[in-house]
């Protein structure tokens, strides 16, 4: 049995799982080519088009810095004792923790900047790749027939190969930066999206359905390159000189990106993909006198990870449409997906400066 196996991995007809471990070294891959990238390029941009300057570095107090929390103040008792102990007034204290915040502050939007930055460069290269992989395959003309017709021998182009194992090479990369990342309000339903996401594409792979698996992904990437532009440019709208412009174009292509997501998680992924494999796969088993044979566990594994993802896209759905409520209706637009982190602001309202 392990040599036929063999033999239909060398002629083609099944996939290489080889071609996972493949696809963890370009996540790690990825990783170095972000971080790089950040250096370089992202941070620097991120400056100059929130019109911000880099904090100057402090000396550290150690007495402060312990009572240093970004969402909140320390009772006063404790800040007048702890600035004593440093040989401070209160005041100089106080001081002291808003440079901190107002550090703290300057550095999330900065990375925050050039996390989406990247995300969008990152998305938009695997959608360019993605096209340049499916389109044109016989599979995306016909999914309904040509997905299945001859699973599970099927020989697929060396180009769609490649796409999965940069595919794989992505979410590896996002599940590895996900606790560093920016934590917004979502974060647990994107572990697990990123989780059923990993799993779909390694169960998908070694089962032979790369064909419909290449349109899952694909249909994934496409809105997310405008959603996290239009994080970019919401982001740039902070510094005056760009406000004019950066808000209206905030504005539409997160319109942009509410379109793409409604059309292609809510329209065409249900009808392409989930009706595909729930009811079109059946014409995939051959039929004997005694009826069809049991369907794999393959198949139902891999129809409970798309409806999962699909109930997650439900979910993102009504943040969007409420998102988009209000931008039309109250003209404000802000990430979808709130940050988790907090400000500590001071008394009059006033968001603590760098000095």
């Amino acid at each position: 049995m392990h040599g036929s196996i063999s033999s239909l991995i060398a002629k083609g007809t099944l996939p290489d799982p080889s071609i996972l471990v493949t696809g963890l070294q370009v996540g790690v891959a990825f990783t170095a080519v972000r971080l790089a990238l950040n250096a370089v390029f992202f941070k620097p941009l991120a400056y100059k088009a929130m019109g911000l300057e880099k904090p100057k570095a402090v000396q550290p107090v150690p007495a402060l810095d312990a009572l240093y929390h970004p969402k909140r103040r320390p009772e006063r008792a404790a800040l007048e004792a702890a600035s004593a102990t440093a040989g401070l007034s209160a005041a100089d204290g106080e001081a002291y923790l808003l440079r901190r915040v107002a550090t703290a502050t300057v550095h999330a939007r900065v990375y925050k900047f050039a996390e989406a930055l990247w995300r969008a460069t990152l998305y938009a290269f695997m959608v360019a790749f993605g096209l340049y992989a499916v389109v044109g395959q016989s599979w995306f003309k016909d999914p309904w027939k040509q997905c299945w017709l001859g699973w599970p021998h099927q020989v697929q182009p060396d180009k769609a190969y490649q796409y999965y194992a940069l595919s794989m090479g992505v979410y590896t990369h996002l599940i590895m930066f996900q606790a560093i990342d920016t934590r917004r309000s979502d974060f647990w339903q994107h572990v697990l999206h990123h989780a059923v996401t990993m799993a779909l594409i390694t169960m998908s792979w070694v089962s032979n359905f790369v064909r419909i698996g290449s349109l899952v992904i694909l249909l994934h990437d496409i809105s997310d390159v405008p959603l996290e532009l239009a994080k970019v440019v919401n982001y740039t709208k902070a510094n005056p000189k760009h406000a004019k412009w950066a808000s209206p174009a905030a504005d539409g292509i997160f319109g942009i990106f509410a379109l793409t997501f409604l059309v292609s998680r809510l329209v065409l992924f249900p009808y392409y993909v989930i009706y595909n494999t729930l009811f079109v796969a059946e014409d995939a088993v051959e039929y004997t006198a005694d009826g069809p044979p049991p369907r794999p566990p393959c198949y139902w594994i891999f129809n409970a990870m798309l409806l999962i993802l699909q109930a997650l896209h439900i979910f993102w759905a009504f943040l969007i449409l409420r998102m988009v409520y209000k931008v039309i209706v109250l003209q404000y637009l802000e990430d979808i997906r709130s940050d988790s982190e907090g400000e500590w602001e001071e008394k009059d309202g006033k968001k603590a400066k760098t000095g």
